[in-house]
């Protein structure tokens, strides 16, 4: 792209480390244009699933979408993560209970977490 990545420095006390356990595909025409879905291509997976080996939720399951992904400064918002992911693959993530005003402002949020991801490097 054109774009200049944009500066990032994380906090170590909120950084935490994980692994990749799961790559959800979307629903065949969500997060792609009217020419892709002519052509009959699907979005890829646009979420995922960290279960946290290293810092507060060790051992808990994290649900992650693609626009919380970073890699090398870039936002990975339109990114298929089965490009940049496999499952086994660590990862350093910060992550926040999900409240219930997440879960009306994201209904797409599986009720079987209790966190989401905010940021996935």
């Amino acid at each position: 792209g054109d774009r200049n990545p944009r500066i990032f420095i994380p906090f170590r006390k909120d950084e935490m480390k994980g692994t990749v356990v799961q790559l959800d595909r979307g629903s065949k025409f969500r997060g792609i244009g009217l020419k892709e879905q002519r052509q009959g291509r699907d979005a890829g997976a646009v979420s995922g699933v960290v279960k946290v080996d290293k810092g507060p939720l060790i051992g808990s399951l994290v649900t992650f979408h693609r626009r919380n992904t970073w890699v090398l400064g870039y936002n990975m918002g339109k990114a298929d993560l089965t490009n940049l992911f496999i499952e086994g693959q660590k990862v350093s993530l910060e992550a926040v209970v999900i409240s219930s005003d997440d879960r009306k402002k994201y209904p797409g949020l599986p009720y079987q977490y209790k966190y989401r991801a905010t940021l996935v490097w």
